[in-house]
């Protein structure tokens, strides 16, 4: 790009615009892109439902990824109290080595097989040492209407 024109009065602006210019076309030719995804989700509470059970990874130069996953537990057992539950787990290799991961978005976890919403969720963490997710949750109220309590997760986290 020719900015001479543009800074033609000015001390060293040319150079020193062009320059920058420079610096970032050499860091976006650096920085490489890979996507990678994978079905092994290993569920620690139920079961996974048939269907979309994913998780996918890009990873942005050597350090930096985004992690997304999407899945379906079936017959989820029922909780009275608020507590802290393991709910799945990929494998941590799949991380990349990342040791932190810092919540893009606040996670979601609803459902009940009625659409009762049997379960309401707070909170879901990404624990990069094992791989395992968790949330923090409860049963409102008895599972008493014969459908199949379910729970569906998606989480985007960015790791470092």
């Amino acid at each position: 790009m020719d900015l001479t024109k543009i800074f033609s009065g000015m001390d060293k602006g040319p150079e020193a615009i062009q320059a920058n210019f420079e610096k970032l076309k050499d860091f976006v030719n650096a920085t490489t892109v890979s996507i990678d995804h994978t079905n092994n989700i290993v569920p620690a509470i139920g079961k996974l439902k048939d269907g979309y059970n994913q998780a996918d990874i890009i990873k942005v130069g050597t350090t930096l990824s985004i992690f997304m996953i999407e899945f379906t537990l079936i017959e989820v057992p029922t909780y009275n109290e608020w507590q802290n539950m393991k709910i799945g787990s990929v494998p941590k290799s799949f991380l990349g080595g990342a040791t932190h991961a810092i919540k893009l978005h606040y996670g979601l976890a609803v459902g009940e097989g009625n659409q009762n919403n049997g379960f309401y969720t707070a909170d879901f963490n990404l624990d990069t040492n094992t791989g395992q997710i968790n949330m923090y949750s409860r049963s409102r109220y008895p599972h008493d209407s014969g459908s199949q309590p379910m729970v569906n997760v998606s989480g985007v986290w960015l790791l470092y």
